[in-house]
């Protein structure tokens, strides 16, 4: 399995009278070559959920496994290296690095330290970003900055952005939020497409397209999925 979670706890905080349970008792499975949308309102533990599952937020109980391996029992060292190796994130707000083109933001990810044997050469990296940015329609725009680009825009720089590496495991949170319709099937697509090639992309959204293109949806409420069938 690519990636599990079984009987994930988050609580914010804990044992005070503002607790907030943002993650209940979850499990959940994802396959190799399987798209998961997640729908939910803001505030029902979306972006909790995603944050644990990549490996940047610690569960207060249950366990987390990407690709065989539990990123919680992984010193901040290996853990890094695993994000950096299995995942690539995108993000509502790009987090794009805002005084350096298209192509640098795409390609930005390839200057971070990597595993040893995990770093493809600078020709290969260089070839891919090429690549993605023609996929996603923007090579007109390679070398213009995040501030020159439209909405759409930047979330396929971000997505070019997160697919250099071609990491087994895609995490999004809500990347068609802001887009109208074209860019949010650009997006929606090119996911599709990513698991049609054997990764496995799982997206957290209140966005209703989505469905459209995902092999499963799934619905989470005040942080607990919801029984197939039941919506927010």
């Amino acid at each position: 399995m690519l990636l599990s979670a079984r009987q994930a706890v988050k609580r914010f905080s804990p044992g005070t009278p503002n607790e907030v349970v943002a993650v209940n008792d979850i499990s959940l499975e994802l396959a190799k070559g399987e798209f998961l949308a997640i729908h939910g309102p803001s505030g029902g533990g979306k972006s909790t959920l995603l944050l644990m599952l990549g490996g940047l937020l610690r569960p207060d109980s249950g366990t987390i496994e990407i690709n065989g391996r539990q990123p919680y029992t992984l010193s901040s060292e290996d853990r890094a290296a695993l994000r950096a190796t299995e995942i690539g994130f995108v993000f509502q707000q790009f987090h794009l690095i805002p005084y350096l083109t298209v192509i640098e933001n795409v390609l930005a990810p390839g200057l971070a330290p990597r595993p040893a044997g995990k770093s493809p050469s600078r020709s290969e990296l260089e070839s891919r970003a090429a690549e993605l940015v023609e996929k996603f329609g923007l090579k007109d725009r390679a070398g213009h900055k995040p501030g020159e680009l439209s909405t759409g825009e930047r979330q396929r720089t971000a997505l070019a952005r997160a697919l250099i590496f071609a990491p087994p495991l895609l995490l999004a949170d809500e990347p068609t939020g802001n887009l109208d319709d074209d860019n949010a099937r650009i997006v929606l697509t090119a996911m599709k497409e990513y698991c049609a090639e054997g990764g496995g992309v799982l997206l957290v959204t209140h966005d209703v397209r989505a469905s459209e293109y995902a092999d499963r949806t799934l619905t989470i409420r005040r942080g607990q999925l919801q029984p197939q069938g039941v919506t927010v």
